[in-house]
């Protein structure tokens, strides 16, 4: 599966909603046959999830899966982990 992301992460401005939503709508318009990656910059399960709402608004819930959506953002782990140890 071929993927569009938002950047390399390796630059000043990665990933944002806006970029976001203009890759999402391209994707969308070509019939969801590629998937998506927002990369760089997202470190919280919360700004995660705004990355989420925009895929299943655009392509629905039963295209945001693991075929067609990821998360490119090791910062993100430490939230992750965290959250998990807050509530084990």
């Amino acid at each position: 599966m071929d993927f569009l992301k938002t950047s390399t992460g390796k630059v000043p401005v990665n990933a944002t909603p806006a970029a976001a939503a203009l890759i999402l709508d391209a994707i969308a318009a070509a019939g969801g046959r590629c998937g998506f990656k927002a990369a760089g910059g997202i470190r919280t399960l919360a700004a995660a999830a705004i990355y989420l709402e925009l895929a299943e608004a655009r392509l629905g819930t039963h295209w945001a899966d693991s075929t067609h959506f990821r998360i490119g953002a090791s910062a993100l782990f430490g939230d992750l982990s965290a959250i998990a140890s807050a509530v084990a």
